[in-house]
């Protein structure tokens, strides 16, 4: 090796965007690389042919791509990379040429079109109930409505959320937001079925079936209030439009993982509490077993065969680069997450025809309170939650090209990236 002919080609002092560079100049570089391995950033082997064109604009700053990577960020967007390498964004026409050579990406949008047929079947399943069961005038029917309807919001808005989350980086922080928010709301739709249909018959009108609604509400609140945290912080306390004094979430995945698994975890296992007592510890009269009891299963299986796909991020993470076409945890996540949802709701609405003529002379009335009004005090509190967590995001400033002159621009200038 001639160490003398030898120059530097880039510097960075950030360790992850040095990383990140070296891994795309080294599959640019492909057979012409004299390094021993990929690089300290495991990039998808998806980008191989995008990174590899000989186009005049490429110089090792494309930004405008989204990569599936394999560093603790489930995606890295062109926000991400604009923040990490600090260069601006290309045109749109050269965004969405990479764009349609990238098949993760293309994977990516089949998981949202994925959710957005969930969303349609659910909507579907929402508009039979309404027009054959008639709610306005049998209030039994309350709940379920309520709960179709969260069903028919969080596939919609986690596919609203991956669609427009590659805009920028507060588009990306403020589509999750009403995601996480969605997701919240859907544990508490949940919850208020549970209260109406589920319940065992020894546990009904107790005194934790009292309070039950009133903790779900609350746990709802604390779910989007931490699952907003997770991501940046406390709004002005820790960041603003242009500062951010704690870590980002890219530098700390790890954490930020760690507090969105939490914040889901703890109001699903608590709305699940008399569903689980119901069919693993109950024994004895009073018990409620029936034949809806295997559709639970069904649907508890896959709840957690859900959360764990995406804690884990299982099997990329064992073989980076081999399940980027198909087999990739996002879409196993919402594969199941979508039939799991399926089988709730069809053990939900079995309970609701079979223990009808015993829970109308036991169980507490369904009202208004018990069933529409905490759902409607829930949407309210989480768009609260989401604009506190959104408003330091939507005052960054418009950025403007100003021309102070009609001679040639400095070389050293370089375009400011508005988020």
């Amino acid at each position: 090796m001639d160490w003398d002919g030898a120059r530097i080609i880039g510097t960075e002092e950030n360790k992850l965007k040095r990383w990140i560079k070296e891994a795309m100049e080294i599959r640019r570089r492909a057979e012409r690389a004299m390094n021993r391995d990929e690089g300290g950033f495991m990039l998808s082997h998806t980008w191989d042919t995008t990174l590899q064109r000989k186009h005049a604009w490429w110089d090792g700053r494309v930004v405008g791509l989204t990569m599936t990577c394999h560093y603790g960020v489930d995606v890295v967007g062109p926000a991400h990379l604009e923040t990490l390498l600090g260069v601006p964004q290309i045109p749109a026409v050269k965004t969405c040429q990479l764009t349609c050579h990238a098949v993760s990406e293309t994977l990516l949008r089949k998981d949202r079109v994925l959710a957005k047929l969930s969303s349609r079947y659910f909507l579907w399943k929402l508009v039979t109930v309404l027009l054959m069961q008639t709610p306005w005038q049998n209030s039994f029917i309350w709940p379920l409505v309520v709960f179709l309807l969260s069903c028919c919001i969080y596939p919609l808005a986690s596919s609203c959320a991956h669609t427009f989350s590659t805009m920028s980086a507060r588009a990306r922080h403020i589509c999750f937001f009403f995601d996480y928010g969605a997701l919240s709301f859907y544990s508490l739709g949940s919850a208020i079925i549970y209260s109406a249909y589920v319940f065992p018959d020894k546990w009904v009108s107790s005194s934790f079936h009292r309070w039950y609604i009133p903790i779900a509400v609350f746990n709802t609140v604390i779910c989007t209030f931490l699952a907003c945290y997770s991501r940046l912080g406390l709004p002005f306390l820790q960041y603003n439009h242009d500062i951010v004094k704690r870590f980002p979430e890219y530098q700390s995945p790890k954490f930020s993982k760690f507090l969105r698994v939490a914040a889901f975890a703890y109001p699903y296992l608590f709305d699940n509490i008399p569903l689980f007592y119901r069919v693993f510890l109950c024994v004895g009269e009073g018990c409620t077993d029936n034949g809806t009891n295997i559709l639970h299963y069904k649907h508890i299986a896959l709840a957690f065969l859900t959360g764990f796909l995406f804690a884990t991020h299982l099997p990329e993470r064992l073989a980076p680069g081999s399940f980027d076409y198909i087999g990739h945890s996002h879409q196993l996540f919402h594969v199941c997450s979508v039939l799991g949802t399926h089988f709730q709701m069809q053990a939900l609405e079995q309970d609701m025809v079979t223990r009808r003529p015993w829970l109308v002379h036991n169980s507490f009335p369904i009202t208004f309170s018990n069933s529409g009004g905490p759902a409607l005090f829930c949407v309210l509190l989480n768009l609260a939650i989401i604009a506190l967590f959104s408003l330091p995001l939507l005052s960054a400033p418009v950025c403007k090209e100003k021309d102070h002159g009609k001679g040639p621009k400095k070389a050293s200038a370089k375009p400011r990236p508005c988020c």
